[in-house]
């Protein structure tokens, strides 16, 4: 099909990938039967390849194609959007491969922004609740439970494409790669652990979505269309500031104890020069996690031996920090000054870290 669309088009600017059938056989029977196997076949499987052929499709488009680009995508040319469910956040106890299928469709989504977005592909997913269509009409029995669970309020297709439409178009910041935009059977929307759009929001980024899917049109061989654009300014002004220090501190583990004050000591070094080698990114960090195992690691207990410990020493403190970006490298177009990021990296206790973009949380 991919194959197909691409002789014809030679170009693929969004895709929906909206595979899914309902729980197959008993996960839990005596049996061995592997119906059950089908469900996570087509509802998770299936949608994993869909994406890869999708992102192979649009990494062989030609932003420069002569043809006209789609109404509404060419700022943000290439999308892909998976429709989960519901099941996929929430647990189902009478439907577990469906919700297990589902859950990994969403996990998959946040897991292949960051790494999407860097070839110009934002990767986004729609997780629904029980939505009135054929699918779930088929089914006497199963159309009372749902009005009997729902008390007769099931979410209208036209409600379903308004949120569709806001994530493909990406009217408002939360829209970021790996978006998971839960729909709720009251109408309510919210992120996946992020924050709740109430109905007035709903009614201006649903309008917005469809402004945007009617009227954007930039020019013609725009990079980076999709890229993050909210850095705070005073943040970012706060994280340069650092650079213009001669060095920086952090805390070092210097004798092995689980006597955490005993064990580590305040050392300054140099600031990072620039600019960053590929793939890395600078961080002032604005909080650092304190956890019981740091008094394991400064005793050397994460090492693979106390003597491998003993050799290491001195070595950087901390595993946790939310920061705040500072600089990255040119090759790191999806984070830019001023961005916040939470990262779980030995060293965390330290003014300023120096990370690989791909172990950040945006």
């Amino acid at each position: 099909m991919f194959e197909a669309h691409m002789s014809r088009f030679e170009r693929l600017d969004a895709c929906v990938l909206n595979a899914g059938i309902t729980e197959q056989g008993r996960l839990l029977d005596d049996s061995r039967s592997p119906e059950w196997r089908r469900t996570m076949d087509v509802d998770l499987a299936a949608v994993l390849e869909g994406i890869k052929l999708a992102a192979q499709a649009m990494r062989r488009s030609s932003p420069s194609s002569s043809r006209e680009p789609a109404p509404g995508f060419a700022h943000q040319r290439r999308v892909i959007m998976c429709v989960s469910s519901a099941a996929g956040v929430f647990p189902v106890p009478v439907a577990p491969v469906y919700a297990a299928s589902k859950a990994g469709v969403v996990a998959a989504t946040k897991s292949l922004g960051p790494v999407l977005i860097e070839e110009n592909v934002r990767i986004c997913c729609l997780c629904p609740e029980y939505v009135d269509t054929a699918f779930t009409r088929g089914s006497r029995d199963v159309l009372e439970k749902l009005l009997a669970e729902t008390r007769g309020r099931m979410l209208s297709v036209e409600e379903i494409a308004t949120a569709g439409m806001h994530l493909v178009c990406g009217a408002d910041r939360d829209v970021r790669p790996g978006a998971c935009l839960l729909v709720r059977g009251d109408g309510e929307w919210s992120f996946a652990l992020g924050r709740v759009l109430r109905s007035v929001d709903r009614e201006r980024l649903g309008s917005e979505a469809w402004r945007l899917q009617r009227e954007a049109r930039p020019a013609q061989g725009e990079k980076n269309a999709l890229l993050p654009k909210h850095a705070d300014s005073a943040l970012a002004s706060w994280a340069r500031e650092s650079l213009s220090r001669p060095s920086f501190q952090r805390v070092v583990v210097h004798l092995l104890s689980t006597k955490f004050d005993q064990a580590t000591r305040l050392v300054s070094q140099p600031v990072p020069a620039l600019p960053l080698p590929p793939g890395q990114v600078l961080l002032r960090v604005a909080y650092a996690g304190v956890n019981a195992s740091d008094i394991n690691y400064s005793a050397g207990r994460y090492h693979s031996s106390l003597e491998v410990a003993q050799a290491a020493l001195p070595y950087p403190a901390g595993f946790e920090a939310v920061s705040v970006v500072a600089a990255a490298a040119a090759d790191v177009p999806s984070l830019a000054p001023g961005d916040a990021v939470a990262s779980m990296e030995y060293g965390s206790f330290s003014e300023l870290l120096v990370l690989p973009h791909r172990a950040l949380f945006k």
